[in-house]
């Protein structure tokens, strides 16, 4: 028996069961190769504890893992869906008025140059930390339109290109990943694990049309995204 256990562990290791580290780069659709200054968006996850910073190289989103921490900047999208907290933020712009029966809260990034503002859309006014969104609003101040792009997983991040002719959106859903081996071997009930997360990235264009939709990583536990787009 001892001797079966192994052969299969030596299996799962090469079947790629067994990794240093939990990201994963997959293609999921589009070309970002055309969108204009698409090499100066940064996206970092917490991967495990390790810090990942994921940038566009030519047909993907390459992660490399950050042994320098210091002078990141943070993401101006992040807030809280708090009382005041909106309307301090972005006192041009109604969270309660912009979408009939449906209010913006964070994250929530603004190009002030261009005019442009995207947001996430929820059924309620102040959603709880984790509140899977509806989508994301985006409102042309210039123009005093507003649209909607749909959205099917949680909206984790928000960043506009330097013309706000574009803009990234970061999101979560629950992992698809089967559960490691050792979970193979237990006995019982296996003991409750954290929620782990697949993480994507899309960027649209301000009309709403999507231009790519890319996999970061797989079976995250606390991603903590952070999206910059310099």
């Amino acid at each position: 028996m001892p001797a079966l256990l192994g052969s299969l562990v030596l299996a799962l290791a090469a079947c790629g069961a067994l990794r240093p580290y939990g990201v994963e780069r997959i293609l999921e659709g589009g070309d970002c190769d055309p969108v204009p200054d698409i090499e100066q968006l940064a996206i970092t996850l917490s991967d495990h504890g390790t810090l990942v910073a994921f940038k566009w190289q030519k047909t993907r989103f390459a992660g490399a893992v950050l042994t320098q921490r210091s002078g990141q900047q943070r993401d101006a999208s992040a807030g809280s869906n708090q009382p005041g907290e909106w309307e301090k933020r972005f006192p041009q712009v109604s969270a309660t008025d912009t979408i009939a029966g449906s209010f913006l809260g964070f994250p929530a990034a603004v190009n002030a140059s261009a005019g442009m503002l995207g947001a996430a859309v929820y059924d309620t006014r102040y959603p709880s930390p984790g509140t899977p969104g509806k989508g994301i609003a985006v409102v042309d101040q210039n123009a005093r339109t507003t649209q909607l792009v749909g959205a099917t997983r949680r909206v984790a991040g928000i960043a506009w290109a330097p013309k706000g002719e574009y803009f990234a959106v970061v999101e979560l859903a629950p992992s698809s990943q089967m559960k490691g081996w050792r979970d193979l071997f237990a006995w019982g009930a296996p003991p409750a694990a954290a929620a782990q997360y697949d993480v994507f990235a899309s960027v649209y264009h301000a009309g709403g049309l999507l231009a790519c939709n890319k996999k970061l990583a797989g079976g995250v536990p606390s991603p903590n995204p952070n999206v910059i787009w310099d």
